[in-house]
């Protein structure tokens, strides 16, 4: 009588281990690895946002503009913000003129990612100023608000 037949030869049953180990090896290091994290932090976001830890990081000079109506900037805002909204744009933008210098990354935000204002503040700038170091803030004033919560 014959020995039953491996479903596998051991060969393939040699590979097939050692494909399953380094996909478990690599999944782990995905996890762990902060390249990764960092990757998995930025998915879902546009080319030109930039979120909270990256403004922070920059070691360059910043500019915070805020697209929230003049309402909302005057109950709270960033420190040392300036607004900057489609309403009063022409009285705003001259304050924005005159502290941007060359060199300085803009950064634009509005209530939170679904808000379109800082996205349409950030093209203005760029198309009618052109300034080319301007970006979004992923989540907005809710992103920071979330940063100083204890």
């Amino acid at each position: 009588m014959k020995p039953p037949v491996a479903a596998f030869p051991p060969l393939w049953r040699s590979w097939l281990l050692l494909a399953a180990l380094a996909t478990v090896l690599a999944a782990a290091a995905s996890i762990v690895h902060p390249a990764a994290r960092q990757l998995r932090i930025s998915a879902g976001r546009q080319p030109d946002e930039i979120t909270l830890t990256e403004a922070r990081a920059f070691r360059g000079p910043l500019l915070w503009l805020d697209a929230r109506p003049t309402t909302a900037f005057a109950q709270d805002h960033l420190p040392e913000a300036l607004p900057l909204n489609e309403d009063q744009w022409n009285v705003q933008i001259e304050a924005v003129l005159l502290r941007w210098q060359p060199g300085t990354r803009v950064i634009v935000y509005c209530d939170d990612t679904a808000c379109g204002a800082s996205r349409h503040v950030a093209e203005r700038l760029r198309h009618d100023y052109r300034l080319d170091d301007v970006r979004v803030l992923h989540g907005g004033w809710a992103a920071w608000r979330k940063a100083l919560a204890p």
